[in-house]
């Protein structure tokens, strides 16, 4: 145990199985979570684009620009990427409390990558809609552009638990170093 580091004793049995089973949880959907929208990209390649504009509700007379759609559906994976990122972090954070770490500077890395990927995938979810109805409709005649605003609850909730976690992150970087004073202390 380093300094500053706080353990748990025999009586956080419980504890340490719940954070196991939050592991593999986090890990299974941080390794799965990106395959679909990645095999959806590939697909529009062999997909007529048209089709996959009215599918996608665009009233758009013309098939979008190959080029401004990749770029687009690589957008569209920036908030599932963010989240898988940030799923990851979370196994981390388990795996530490698993191993009956509670409070180290590793908990701290962990929480905070967390709560920051989590956020930066609110965000993402907010902004890239708009961006992604510009760039799919950049090529469109006269009256055939699109606007998309797209302001849902999923990533404002993201953002607000991200920035949660993150604020969380920041408390427990300062109970770590007071519990690093202490230990010298002590």
């Amino acid at each position: 145990m380093s300094v500053g580091e706080l353990k748990m004793d025999h009586r956080d049995h419980h504890l340490r199985k719940i954070s196991i089973w939050l592991a593999v949880i986090s890990t299974v959907l941080a390794v799965t979570l990106p395959i679909v929208p990645i095999a959806l990209l590939l697909g529009w390649f062999t997909t007529d684009l048209l089709d996959l504009a009215s599918r996608a509700g665009l009233s758009v007379g013309h098939a979008p620009n190959q080029l401004l759609s990749f770029i687009a559906g690589l957008l569209s994976l920036v908030p599932v990427l963010c989240l898988s990122k940030a799923l990851w972090f979370a196994r981390q954070y388990f795996l530490l409390i698993q191993s009956g770490i509670l409070l180290s500077r590793a908990n701290v890395i962990a929480l905070k990558g967390f709560g920051k990927f989590v956020a930066i995938s609110g965000a993402a979810g907010l902004v890239l809609p708009t961006l992604i109805g510009l760039l799919l409709t950049a090529n469109a005649g006269a009256g055939e552009k699109s606007l998309v605003v797209s302001l849902g609850s999923a990533p404002l909730l993201s953002l607000l638990f991200g920035g949660t976690l993150w604020t969380m992150a920041a408390v427990t970087a300062k109970a770590t170093a007071i519990a690093e004073d202490h230990a010298q202390i002590i």
